[in-house]
């Protein structure tokens, strides 16, 4: 409960301050976890795996685009596959050389621990600080392939650490094996559940499904021995992307609030419990000095960050002077902020916490990995929305032309139906005519907006805006009244004022 109320009152701190509230949220967990008397709270892998894990991730899936993936994939596989092997041997060496008691096979469980980027951390600072499309979709995309990937490495690099052997081979077959099987067990589970959605339209149900579906994908593809995390990506992916064709419009908007809230709750539970396992990385270390592996440990998270923004910039270099690539390179300053987007978070966390306890080296890895993700989420996160506008980076022109160019076809459609409703005399005179001038200012306001800007439509007016606020006060008061005084019932009641709220919030967009 105190957590709940911390994370509320950050949460908040963090909006007022225009920081990305998962550096507060670190950060308080951090604070809370070095005042006296505060029970020790160990974050068991097991739970952040299967219990946060696969609804971030649908979460997070449901709402990409597989167009504009698919558009993007040359530089999202780069990203989630090569670099993190490139990852993974750099922290493995480094990790050597300055931490000369691991060994190699524990220095490149290390590596694998800190490969995978956050799926949370910068989707959460582009909210705040709007960048353009084709950034979001990389790194987001990246996050969500990455985690597979790493945790794949992770599971061989363990394997030869206690067992002591290792066949890169088997590892590359394995990791090929385990992405395929989580995708087709996707696939195959976002197939059938669909099919079930489509025979069940009320709200409250079809948000019971949501909420099963990544985890019958997880569940279904670790228990096959395969990726739960491309399985719950995947599955996340499909449903989004039939979600049209599956949910009822008011099934939409409810499934839509409850995800966003449900999302919202988990990564920030997620990050105060990160900041609060400092007692349990140095119980882990003790007897030993911390100030011993303090430069160690900033030394494998400059690696961390020097290696991914090396590999960007290089990367764009690369493919520039290759003439069968479709893709064209990202822009400079695009690329830095996808370079600067590497934050590390509660998949690296669980991953060092589910090394096996006789592994020699166990309590160094964990000091190190909680380092890098204090490092890179309260630097990077920090300083991203400043590289961002040092940029000049922001949503671009091209997407705001594209969104009115949309809104002024829809209500052209729009206007075309109506005049073939008046003609075959579907409804009355009247009724064509007045939802005919509603859609004429929406194609107005549209036709403005593509043009200069400076045309101001009736219902695009600030005036409108107040009086309109003004009337929908006037309409709750006068609901209240009938309800206070008897004259209406509850359920009434909150249909109308959900009616309202409908309204308020579209004028308020």
């Amino acid at each position: 409960m105190l957590l709940l109320l911390a994370i509320a009152l950050l949460a908040q701190l963090a909006g007022r301050l225009q920081v990305p509230y998962p550096v507060f949220l670190v950060l308080g967990g951090l604070a809370i976890a070095l005042v006296p008397g505060i029970p020790r709270l160990r974050l068991e892998p097991d739970i952040v795996f299967l219990v946060f894990l696969p609804p971030l991730l649908y979460a997070a899936a449901f709402t990409s685009s597989p167009r504009d993936l698919k558009a993007n994939a040359g530089r999202i596989a780069l990203l989630a596959v090569a670099l993190v092997v490139l990852t993974v041997v750099a922290v493995a060496a480094v990790a050597r050389v300055v931490l000369g008691e691991l060994s190699w096979p524990m220095a490149f469980v290390l590596g694998a621990v800190l490969a995978p980027t956050d799926p949370v951390a910068a989707t959460a600072v582009f909210r705040r600080t709007p960048v353009p499309e084709r950034v979001a979709v990389v790194v987001e995309g990246e996050s969500l392939v990455n985690d597979g990937v790493g945790l794949t490495l992770y599971r061989s690099a363990v394997g030869a650490a206690t067992a002591g052997a290792f066949s890169l081979g088997a590892a590359a077959l394995d990791l090929l094996l385990v992405a395929a099987g989580g995708v087709a067990i996707g696939i195959a589970v976002g197939w059938v559940l669909n099919g079930l959605k489509r025979r069940v339209q009320e709200p409250e149900i079809e948000i019971t499904l949501s909420l099963f579906t990544p985890y019958a994908a997880y569940i279904a593809a670790e228990r096959a021995g395969v990726s739960g995390v491309l399985a719950a990506v995947t599955v996340g992916v499909y449903s989004g992307w039939r979600t049209t064709e599956v949910l009822l419009p008011e099934t939409r908007v409810k499934v839509q609030a409850f995800w966003t809230a449900l999302a919202f709750l988990l990564d920030s539970v997620l990050f105060v419990l990160v900041g609060l396992q400092l007692p349990v990385v140095l119980e882990a270390l003790a007897p030993r000095p911390l100030d011993r592996y303090v430069l160690p440990a900033l030394a494998v998270a400059a690696t961390v960050i020097v290696v991914r923004m090396g590999f960007v910039l290089a990367l764009a270099a690369i493919r520039a002077r290759l003439p069968d690539v479709v893709e064209e390179p990202l822009p400079r300053g695009e690329r830095l902020v996808v370079g600067w987007s590497g934050m590390r978070g509660a998949v690296s966390l669980a991953a060092a916490l589910a090394i096996p306890l006789e592994a020699e080296g166990r309590d160094v890895v964990l000091l190190v990995t909680f380092a890098t993700i204090l490092v890179t989420i309260v630097l990077q996160g920090l300083t991203l929305p400043l590289l961002v506008r040092a940029c000049g980076l922001a949503r671009s022109a091209e997407d705001e032309r594209q969104e009115n160019e949309a809104r002024l076809q829809a209500a052209e459609a729009a206007l075309q139906r109506l005049d073939h409703a008046g003609a075959d005399d579907e409804a009355p005179d009247t009724t064509v005519e007045r939802l005919r001038t509603t859609y004429h200012e929406h194609a107005e306001r549209a036709a403005a907006e593509l043009g200069d800007g400076a045309v101001e439509t009736e219902d695009s007016s600030e005036a409108y805006a107040e009086l309109r606020a003004l009337t929908l006060e006037a309409e709750r008061d006068a609901i209240m009244k009938l309800r206070r005084e008897g004259k209406l019932s509850g359920d009434a009641a909150r249909r109308l004022q959900h009616e309202l709220d409908l309204q308020e919030s579209r004028l308020r967009s």
